[in-house]
């Protein structure tokens, strides 16, 4: 079949010109609609007689949704803290000590420099395990929660104790531990 010279230059405008509608609607971003509760407060008011107790509410409560916000063209995150910034103890570790730490007690004080918490003098007395040297494979610890990393400093002889009120935290002898 042969088209003519008009016929081929009407039908690549009409493709041209589909193609850029395409383009262009399919760069347009909706706009994200959020559910809004309204009340009419008029109306119950209006319903209220004096001296008469308030009927009970009788829209369901909505679940409270942390919000949205979009930090890209195609991209949103939710407005709420993680996980690890609500329990400080839960913070993904990876940390090879430095040559200085020698001392269990060191590593421990290494790990807690900024987190946030403290370590607090234990109600059984001196340890003998913070007094003791750092074994060697203690040396890079990770990836694992910064409450795995204290417990593995120490050992199963002792538990970790926690106030997170004070975010104090303090070692006890582990009454369960075979020895």
């Amino acid at each position: 079949m042969v088209f003519s010279t008009a016929t081929r230059e009407l039908f690549m405008n009409r493709f041209y010109i589909t193609i850029i509608i395409l383009a262009v609607a399919g760069c347009a971003t909706r706009p994200v609609s959020h559910p809004t509760k309204t009340t009419p407060l008029a109306k119950k008011a209006q319903e209220i007689k004096v001296g008469q107790a308030a009927p009970p509410d009788p829209t369901p409560a909505i679940p409270k949704t942390p919000p949205v916000v979009r930090v890209g063209r195609f991209r949103e995150l939710t407005a709420a803290p993680l996980p690890e910034e609500q329990d400080l103890l839960e913070v993904i570790i990876d940390i090879t000590f430095p040559g200085q730490v020698t001392k269990v007690n060191e590593a421990i004080g290494w790990l807690l420099l900024r987190s946030g918490w403290r370590l607090e003098a234990s109600a059984d007395g001196p340890l003998p395990v913070m007094a003791a040297p750092l074994p060697e494979v203690h040396r890079h610890l990770g990836p694992m929660t910064l409450r795995q990393a204290l417990k593995v400093l120490t050992g199963d002889q002792y538990r970790l104790c926690e106030d997170p009120r004070r975010r104090v935290l303090w070692y006890r002898l582990n009454k369960e531990s075979k020895s």
